[in-house]
């Protein structure tokens, strides 16, 4: 990947910026991940010997496939040796994660027995600890569509287009009651309000930047994937630990949700510019925007999205511009309890005020002799004098300020309607509420 490097670089992502949205905007794409309703399809596995085995055809062409046995669950890869083993009834005492074993030999793995069922997978998503009836169930990717194939430029992507969750418990016989049912379609249902998107090759990382990517090569060369994936948009991180803990590292997927859209056309000089537009949600503090506000103990804030743009250039040489941008909660401490009603009138308590709490360098001033913009150092000469009040009360302030910093008239809502809390309080420090 290589960057031209303008002398006046603001400007020249600013123009990156506008054409892209004008081009995004106006022409048609070939080929995109559409956000909002998730095109996924998720199937749970009910056990039971098939009647029909694996296609040979199918057999040959899959880089990976899955053999069911009641007891393991045998993952079979062509470009790797031996066989991953994952035992069903088997689990860890510490954290109920699933034994697993691997370098397998094929022979030993597989057996003289044959399987209940045989199929092709892309590759293990993970496991979730449900509770009982069900128990733990392994989430495994079982096909898949190109997004974006640009290996000069390091970017092939695709997107999960199936799911399949299989019960670990062996023998279960309630995996239909009602209970059962309920905990499986809760998990397929917060499956499919995603767009998964993964790369096969460990230099094109989905989870990274174009500018990351690039600085990291020779790390990636030396690593597993995932130990140089962004753990912030490492979305099965967590679900896959039994895997790197078991050493498993060639069978970790990094996958990442969010948004990529995909749109080719012809620049001025004749040349293909392919547009890519990647959003990657953050997995460290998950949750809608209306329940889930402010930071955590660790930094991480709520809504967190990291948003690439990036313009190829289509014509050998591998030129290639990205610009990224980040948004995310307030990084404060606070929340926002969802509630029904959209103007809800807020009560301000007096004690919770005070002066000297607000300017410990100045004496404290009784109601009696309130502060007036002539004496007060933080305020305008043209401030309207404070009325005098006493405490537990409340002043009616007129709604007009003059567009000075600490007044209303700076808040982006119309014609507030404001009370000052009667504590001698300047009317820079006014509490402002919409009712």
């Amino acid at each position: 990947v290589s960057f031209d490097v303008n002398s006046n670089i603001a400007g020249t992502f600013s123009m990156l910026r506008l054409l892209i949205c004008l081009l995004i905007t106006a022409a048609p794409h070939s080929s995109s991940a559409v956000a909002g309703r998730s095109r996924v399809e998720i199937k749970v596995h009910t056990g039971g010997r098939k009647k029909k085995g694996l296609d040979p055809a199918a057999r040959t062409a899959a880089a990976q496939l899955l053999h069911v046995y009641d007891d393991r669950l045998v993952f079979e890869s062509t470009d790797r040796d031996g066989c991953l083993v994952v035992e069903r009834g088997s689990f860890n005492t510490e954290d109920g994660s699933p034994l697993c074993e691997t370098a397998v030999p094929v022979e030993e793995a597989v057996g003289v027995t044959k399987p209940q069922d045989s199929f092709p997978i892309v590759g293990i998503y993970g496991v979730y600890a449900l509770p009982p009836p069900v128990g733990p169930v392994l989430v495994v990717m079982r096909a898949s569509e190109p997004v974006l194939e640009a290996a000069a430029h390091h970017m092939q992507y695709e997107r999960v287009t199936k799911l399949e969750v299989i019960p670990l418990r062996r023998g279960q016989g309630n995996e239909k009651s009602p209970e059962a049912t309920h905990q499986l379609d809760m998990l397929c249902g917060s499956l499919a309000a995603h767009d998964l998107f993964f790369s096969r090759t460990p230099t094109a990382d989905v989870t990274h930047t174009m500018q990351r990517t690039f600085d990291m090569r020779q790390r990636v060369a030396a690593s597993a994937p995932w130990q140089c994936a962004d753990r912030r948009f490492f979305w099965n991180r967590r679900v896959s630990s039994f895997l790197q803990a078991a050493g498993a590292h060639e069978w970790v997927l990094p996958v990442m949700n969010g948004f990529i859209d995909v749109r080719r056309h012809a620049s001025g000089d004749g040349s293909d510019v392919t547009l890519v537009l990647i959003s990657r949600r953050s997995a460290e503090r998950q949750g809608t925007r209306l329940e889930r506000r402010g930071l955590d103990e660790e930094g991480n804030v709520a809504n967190f999205v990291e948003t690439e743009q990036c313009v190829l250039k289509e014509d050998g040489t591998g030129q290639a511009a990205s610009y990224v941008q980040i948004r995310g909660s307030i990084p404060l401490f606070w929340g926002h309890p969802p509630h029904m009603r959209c103007t809800p009138r807020q009560s301000i308590l007096p004690t919770l005020l005070d002066w000297a709490d607000l300017y410990p360098h100045q004496p404290r001033h009784t109601p009696a002799t309130p502060p007036t913009p002539q004496s007060s150092p933080h305020l305008p000469a043209h401030s309207t004098p404070i009325p005098t009040a006493t405490k537990n009360t409340t002043t009616q302030v007129p709604s007009t300020f003059p567009s000075e910093p600490g007044y209303c008239s700076k808040f982006p809502w119309p014609q507030p309607s404001c009370r000052r809390a009667a504590l001698s309080l300047p009317a820079a420090c006014c509490v402002c509420q919409l009712d």
